[in-house]
Parts: structure tokens; sequence; C-alpha cells
């Protein structure tokens, strides 16, 4: 989704995520998971300054990906950069703080998952929940920070080859390539965009999936890890396993815009606004 902002004004265009409106002032790419959080920033931000951005959530490594190729002015993760990013010229701030939430369908009545129960589900190594329902585990795309993030932190270093379908929203509906008849649970449903993805969890029964704690569904609940739920203080305090820090990124010193962004981010103003989206300010 690209979100052109300039004035008053706000043009959604539905795109494939493949490039940018060659007018705008500065073009910020990211996290598809936390696309709203920034959708609601960019808009503030336009409001206040005049400054058009064309916004898009392909995913946070592509996000970074464009801004090493200068063809971005700002990247923002759902993850903190690593150490060889840094090194390779990327600077990042830290905006909010936010935690990957393990989210199961509203039928299913578990609460708690240990790491190795999280880790057998996500390699397909547990196909059915205990009341003999299949295991559906919704997966991201290879551009996802979010799954990335998830994978070091549960599976580690192991490879795993999941047997992928794919699903789009159709309606009221789901259409399934190929249809799950094709397969024995566990299944891997690959989920490209955040919408369908919670979707598919409120629809599928047996359905599991990671996702960032500020877009969790009201109707959805998140499930301990380790004992550990995800609440404001253990996100605070790291207790929680899949807490992290996303980043506004820049290759360089931010200036410009993309450096009046990040300030008006950092703001109470916009620090305002990432609490009433339900994430952590980062100075909390």
């Amino acid at each position: 989704m690209y979100i052109k902002v300039r004035c008053f004004f706000m043009i959604c265009l539905l795109s494939a995520g493949l490039g940018l409106n060659a007018d705008a002032d500065m073009r910020v790419v990211g996290s598809a998971s936390n696309l709203e959080l920034m959708r609601n920033l960019v808009i503030a931000f336009g409001t206040r300054t005049a400054i058009p951005v064309d916004l898009s959530g392909p995913g946070s490594l592509e996000g970074i990906h464009r801004v090493v190729k200068h063809k971005v002015d700002l990247a923002y993760t759902s993850f903190q950069l690593t150490e060889a990013q840094t090194a390779s010229g990327l600077v990042g701030a830290p905006y909010c703080r936010d935690a990957v939430a393990v989210v199961v369908n509203p039928s299913n009545r578990t609460s708690g998952l240990t790491r190795a129960e999280l880790k057998a589900i996500f390699t397909g190594n547990k196909s059915l929940w205990e009341d003999g329902t299949g295991v559906v585990v919704l997966i991201r795309d290879g551009y996802s920070g979010t799954r990335k993030f998830f994978e070091k932190k549960i599976i580690g270093e192991e490879e795993y080859v999941p047997a992928y379908v794919t699903v789009e929203k159709k309606g009221e509906g789901m259409l399934l390539t190929p249809p799950f008849t094709s397969f024995k649970p566990p299944f891997f449903p690959l989920i490209k965009r955040s919408q369908e993805l919670l979707f598919s969890l409120s629809k599928i029964r047996g359905a599991i999936a990671y996702l960032s704690v500020g877009s969790i569904p009201r109707e959805s609940r998140a499930v301990k890890i380790d004992g550990v739920a995800p609440t404001t203080d253990n996100i605070k305090s790291g207790q929680y396993l899949l807490s992290r820090t996303p980043m506004l990124v820049t290759l360089g010193k931010p200036a410009g815009e993309a450096r009046q962004f990040i300030d008006f981010v950092l703001s109470s103003e916009g620090q305002q606004i990432v609490a009433r989206m339900g994430y952590l300010p980062i100075n909390e």
C-alpha cells in the first residue's frame, strides 16, 4: 500500500510495492506489520509540515535494501539493526518498543506454549492441536523482518522447508492454492499481506501466526511463551522473549526531510501517536 500525503489531503494507492511516485519530497518504505502505525505518523507529519510523503510497506528487509540502493530516503524496520548493518553505513533511530506476539484462532483454547513447542509447530513437527484440529501455520513472505526476527529467536539456524500454500481473500471466503486437501497437516499458508494474515487467522480453525503486538485484533489473543505474556511490563523489561525495538533507518546521518520526519516521530506528538496505536513510546 502507498500513502501520499500533501498538506491536508491523503491519497491511498494500492500497489504491488515495486515503485514509488517520482514527485514526492520523501519516500519511506518498510515493515508491513508496522504499516498502520507509520501511516498515522505520516499523515500527522504531512498535516504539520505540508511535505509530500510516499509510504509503502513491502517489508523491513526490502526497505533496508532500497535505502542502501538510494531508491528511498528512509526505511522503517520492525527490528533493531545488526552490527553488520550498522557497519555498512546504516544509521538507525529507535522510535518505539514492540514485541512479536504469537496469536491463535479465537476457537483455540491454548493459553501458552513453550519455545520448544513453538519450534515444533513452526518447523512442521506438530500437526494437531489438543482437540484434534489440524495445525495451520500462517507464514509471512521472505521480505518480512518480523518473520526473520521470529525465526532467529524461535527456530535458530535450523533449516526447514514447509509445504507452502497461498491464501487470498475472496469476499468473505478464501482462495487456497493448492487446496488444503492436497496436503496432510500441518499446513503452511504463505501470506503476502497483513490484511490477509488477520483475515486468515480469524477464519481458519487451527490457525497460528506471529504479528506485532500493536496489530493484534480485538477478537484474537496472544498466548504466553514459556509462561510469559507480551504485557507492557514484560516488554519494557525484556522478560518477554520476542521483545524488539523498531527503527527509522537512513544511509548515513539523516538530513533534510528524513531528519524532520525522525524528529517529528520522536517528539511528544509523534510518541502520543505511537502510544495510541498500541505500541510503547521509546522513552518509557
